[in-house]
């Protein structure tokens, strides 16, 4: 047998073996390394991985760290060098990071092997011992998280205290916001002083924040770890020092079910309040000219946005008419919550002079509302007043008896004394203005007379602005925005008005339209503003809006080929 080719097949494998093992010898290392194998529950642990080969930072998998340690910081740093020996060049690269975990509990816990590539790390044991518990002058940092209920129910606010308390030679104190998983969080408060402890003086600051949950079950207040540097001293390279850290407990709130009451809507507060105010002088009030009323509702412990709207009939009745302007709503942060108000106004027109000695009755406002504190329901009101129409106005009578008959006759007498004086000052008003229209009167025709002998003629302006307002008003109908629908009809409306109602209410301006499904078009898109109503239709009140449009431009064609020379108020194209 011939042994020759054996020989060569095993000369040419020797070289492929030699590159197998070089390049064995050249594979990469994947090390992982801590400062110390035994800490405590408030203390901070370095983990240090170290990869020397040239990959990106985020090829580090930490989601296995979560179990057992919380991850306060990561840093990588790349690392490059070139050297030169022997005529020939050598590149080294390697990725460093420095890892700041803090244990979750007692025990042996296990940093896991981390794996890049196919390179993999050691695990590492660390021994947890718990930590120094109570409120010891001792303990470096230290924090509380407490509340002002114990069980609370959905929509309620439960306003979270959170304490933080350190020694005086610990600075950047730093630490996370409050999140509450199924419910909303407001900041209300910050507080910074320093206390005397056992002795010892101590920053302290406080953290206020009220958490309103959305649904009935648990209320988990999390753990809040916050982190500060014992007798850090700072440089070019931040600030040096021991870390130390301290951990509140979780709490969790029982969240019972919201109980329910027949006709109202779910509103839980601490204290709930309906106040009144009208504008104008009620005493000149006639039939037609309307009336300013305000009703504020003022509430403690709950968010404006969430306050219902009180009880009443959205138009009035037969001997008024209501006209409700958009609700304002403020929400104001104090140390113990919120201070929330929905301030509701509504203009009166009276309709007509009632037969019953003309009064008209205004109802009872009312709203019902979840106490917490006494835990039933109560309801705020505001008393049904009455509102006497006469021939030289209206006026709101007071809800108080008389005293004697002398005293009756009294005010008749005065009250006489007082519409005599009235009609005589009105009476010299009266003429006063009559005098100043004859001479405005007077100043147009000589204005005219000047303008016809002009050789060129000036035609009157068209209003530029409906069709820009018409515009913005079709934009927000398409966007099926209703807030923005609202405003943009008020600007609409006010550009194909007489002047004199350029600046009127959207109540006034519907007045005006004299167009009933206008009227309850807007009115219903009103009441889905305030929530107090169902969806509305936008298609059917991009139609109601249309038509109204054309007639308006039928009726101006109409009355300019009646008058000759004017021009309509806008083009009748869309």
């Amino acid at each position: 047998m011939n042994s020759a080719p054996y020989k060569i097949k095993r000369l040419l494998l020797l070289p492929l073996l030699v590159s197998t093992i070089w390049t064995s010898a050249q594979a990469a290392t994947l090390t992982a390394t801590v400062n110390r194998n035994q800490v405590t529950t408030n203390e901070t642990l370095q983990l240090k991985v170290s990869y020397d080969e040239q990959v990106s930072s985020s090829a580090l998998d930490l989601r296995a760290l979560e179990g057992d340690f919380e991850v306060l910081g990561v840093s990588p740093q790349t690392n490059s060098s070139v050297s030169v020996v022997n005529g020939q060049t050598t590149r080294q690269s390697s990725v460093v990071w420095n890892i700041t975990l803090v244990p979750k509990r007692q025990g042996q816990l296990t940093i896991p092997a981390f794996a890049i590539n196919n390179d993999r790390s050691q695990a590492i044991t660390i021994s947890v011992d718990n930590s120094q518990q109570g409120n010891s002058a001792s303990l470096p940092l230290q924090v509380w998280v407490s509340t002002n209920y114990n069980s609370i129910y959905p929509a309620q606010q439960l306003v979270v205290e959170v304490e933080i308390s350190a020694l005086s030679n610990i600075s950047d104190l730093n630490g996370p916001s409050l999140i509450v998983q199924g419910a909303n969080v407001e900041a209300l408060d910050q507080q910074s002083f320093q206390r005397i402890d056992n002795g010892v003086a101590r920053q302290v600051v406080v953290l206020k924040y009220a958490v309103f949950a959305e649904q009935e079950g648990e209320l988990i207040i999390p753990v809040m770890t916050f982190t500060g540097v014992k007798n850090g001293r700072r440089s070019i390279f931040g600030t040096r020092g021991e870390q130390v850290i301290a951990r509140s407990k979780q709490l969790i709130i029982p969240i019972k079910p919201a109980p329910v009451k027949a006709g109202s809507q779910w509103f839980p507060a601490e204290a709930v309040e309906i106040r009144a105010g009208w504008s104008g002088d009620t005493a000149q009030l006639k039939v037609g000219e309307p009336i300013t009323r305000t009703i504020t509702i003022t509430t403690r412990g709950q968010r404006a946005e969430v306050i219902p709207p009180v009880t009443e009939s959205a138009t009035g009745s037969a001997e008024y008419k209501l006209y409700a302007d958009q609700a304002q709503l403020e929400s104001k942060a104090t140390t113990d919550g919120f201070v929330s108000t929905r301030i509701e106004s509504a203009a009166i027109v009276p309709a007509m002079v009632p037969a019953d000695g003309g009064k008209i009755i205004l109802p009872a406002l009312s709203l019902d509302w979840w106490d917490v504190g006494a835990k039933r329901w109560k309801q705020a009101t505001y008393p049904a007043q009455t509102l006497v129409v006469t021939s030289s106005g209206a006026v709101i009578e007071e809800n108080q008896a008389t005293s004697t008959e002398t005293d009756i006759v009294g005010a008749t007498d005065q009250a006489v004394a007082l519409v005599d004086d009235r009609i005589r000052l009105w009476q010299a008003i009266t003429a006063g203005l009559l005098l100043l229209c004859l001479i405005q009167f007077a100043m147009i025709l000589r204005l005219r007379k000047n303008q016809t002998s002009t050789p060129k003629r000036v035609e009157p302006l068209a209003r530029p602005s409906e069709k820009s307002a018409w515009s913005q008003l079709q934009k927000s109908l398409r966007a099926e925005d209703t807030v923005a629908i609202r405003s943009n009809l008020i600007r609409w409306l006010r550009t194909i008005t007489t002047p004199t109602m350029q600046q009127a209410s959207l109540q006034a301006l519907l007045v005006e339209a004299d167009n009933p499904d206008l009227s309850a078009a807007v009115h219903g898109l009103e009441a889905f503003l305030y929530k107090a109503g169902p969806d509305i239709d936008l298609k059917q009140m991009i139609n109601i809006v249309d038509a109204h449009r054309n007639q308006v431009s039928k009726n101006n064609k109409a009355n300019n080929s009646q008058a000759g020379e004017l021009k309509p108020l806008y083009s009748a194209a869309k």
